[in-house]
């Protein structure tokens, strides 16, 4: 094959794929801009317009698509389909490499979720159930539900959750500030049972144990969460752009693997120079259909006068024009594309550099949680989260660090005995380290923990109903007390992690958690962490799925 029809054969297959979703469903917008599309005209445009327009040779160069610029004409005319299904492939290797995400529910000390709230929103909701919580003296299972605000939105309105949009369209920003926020809801799950409890009444120190049934109530907790930095959001910015840099880093591969898959349909660029029309010279010569097309677009361009945005307008128009002659030469086009998309997207994900999908930037994030704890008063907490990482290396991710400052408030004043009465709760930081165990898309990951809590006021334990004895003994409670004081302190705990992946945004925490004591009782305690995540933004992500 002679290396005109070579190219000429990848521009051909590539405007047929353009046309290829018409006739299944309606077509959808290219994940690229109009700039991006021009990329690789920048360098004509750019002399064309250095000289407003003036140079006739300059302007020739930019209207010879096809003898000239084949290589940008080709990466223009790469069909919206294939161009997304190229970017959620990115996106779901991505989405693979990361160990940001927050699997379950927000915690308080944490559970099988971690220590400490991971900075990584959810693109769309997800589910979890989480049990074996580190600091919680009461450990009952808890399912949470997780939405992030502009990716439900978008989903319920039957728009593409990660489409791919110019950054400088109001409705873009408008997305982009909706996927910083999330909310989720927890819920107690299971047999609520009993727990052992030792506490004193307000005013005294005598010490009382006592075995206490807990009381069947659902609902846990609330939690509203907003990334302040929000990098690593899939639909971020930063993601897009390491696609385009892909892209770009791997346009001569890809342009080689075109040849191979398009060779079927070589004969439509030629067909675009050969055709005649019915215009002709006084001498009987008979113009080809692209000559004719190439000195029209070359008055338009010069008549936009070097004007960058005008010489833009232009090509991008005639180039639409042109990909609408080529798709009128052969009515077998979608029967052909099929196979050759399929092979796009094939190429393009077991081509890619694992590296080029590792984002690390910065994250940061603010949560509110309202809860609900049992036996306990309501309380609200208030958490900062700031993740990090290493530089990557070639297929490694070499892990985030994740550190938390918070504290946690009783919604109203509580008495805490001797006349007096406290509104912070206690105030808490936690570390944690995380990174796959291998390749950066491993299965398995790996955390490591640490949670300090320094408890400012007493525990209170709220006995149910209107009791007169200590729940489950003979032992009278004063008139009108209707709770009990434990001890403060400060809490340490240790935790580590074992997160399996699985298929479809499932994965599986498991782990082994020490701490010095729990939130209501002094003394040592080891516990075993287990849960369950999905995260539905994954099933998205698989090509050809809105």
């Amino acid at each position: 094959m002679r290396p005109n029809q070579r190219v000429a054969s990848v521009v051909a297959a590539l405007v047929l794929a353009s046309a290829s979703q018409l006739a299944a469903q309606a077509p959808q917008p290219d994940p690229r801009t109009l700039n991006e599309r021009l990329k690789y005209f920048q360098p004509q445009i750019e002399k064309v317009v250095a000289t407003a327009g003036a140079d006739d040779v300059a302007i020739g160069a930019l209207a010879d698509v096809i003898n000239v610029n084949m290589e940008a004409f080709a990466f223009y005319a790469m069909p919206p389909t294939v161009m997304r299904n190229s970017l959620k492939e990115f996106l779901l290797t991505a989405a693979r490499t990361r160990v940001d995400e927050q699997l379950g529910a927000a915690p308080s000390g944490g559970g099988s979720s971690g220590v400490l709230s991971r900075t990584g929103l959810s693109s769309l909701f997800g589910f979890s159930l989480d049990s074996g919580a580190v600091t919680q003296t009461i450990d009952q299972n808890m399912a949470t539900l997780r939405a992030n605000v502009g990716g439900l939105a978008r989903f319920l309105s039957n728009q593409d959750v990660f489409e791919g949009c110019d950054q400088s369209d109001f409705s873009c920003k408008t997305q982009r500030e909706l996927n910083r926020a999330e909310f989720s809801a927890s819920f107690n799950v299971g047999d609520p049972g009993s727990v052992s409890l030792k506490g004193a009444t307000p005013g005294s120190t005598d010490q009382t144990g006592f075995l206490s049934s807990i009381g069947r109530k659902q609902f846990r907790s609330a939690t509203f969460r907003i990334g302040i930095l929000n990098g690593r959001d899939l639909g971020s910015t930063a993601y897009r752009q390491k696609w385009l840099a892909w892209l770009d880093q791997n346009r001569p591969k890809l342009a080689e693997a075109g040849q191979e898959l398009l060779v079927p349909v070589n004969d439509v660029a030629e067909l675009l120079k050969t055709k005649r029309v019915d215009k002709q010279t006084v001498d009987g010569t008979h113009f080809g259909e692209y000559f004719l097309w190439r000195e029209e677009t070359r008055i338009k361009l010069k008549a936009a006068h070097g004007n960058d945005a005008m010489t833009r307008e232009f090509l991008d128009a005639q180039l639409e024009d042109l990909l609408t002659r080529a798709r009128k030469l052969d009515p077998d086009f979608d029967r052909k594309l099929q196979n050759v998309q399929a092979g796009y997207i094939h190429y393009a994900a077991i081509s890619r550099d694992l590296a080029s999908s590792i984002v690390t930037a910065p994250a940061l994030t603010l949560e509110i949680t309202y809860a609900e704890p049992a036996l306990q008063p309501r309380t609200a907490t208030i958490n900062m989260a700031y993740a990090w990482s290493l530089a990557p290396r070639r297929q490694v991710n070499p892990g985030t660090i994740t550190a938390q400052f918070g504290a946690t408030m009783f919604t109203s004043s509580q008495d805490v005995g001797a006349g007096a009465s406290a509104r912070t709760r206690d105030v808490h930081l936690a570390v944690q380290f995380a990174r796959p165990l291998g390749p950066a898309n491993s299965a398995a990951q790996f955390s490591l923990g640490i949670y300090a809590q320094h408890q400012v006021a007493a525990g209170i334990i709220n006995i149910p109903g209107d009791a007169t004895t200590l729940p489950g003994t003979s032992i009278p409670l004063p008139p009108g007390s209707a709770r009990l004081l434990t001890e403060k302190g400060t809490t340490c705990a240790v935790q580590a992690l074992l997160t399996i992946r699985m298929l479809g945004g499932v994965k599986v925490p498991i782990g082994v958690s020490w701490a010095n004591r729990t939130d209501l009782v002094s003394g040592r305690d080891v516990r075993a962490n287990i849960g369950f995540s999905l995260d539905t933004s994954q099933l998205l992500l698989f090509p050809g799925i809105r």
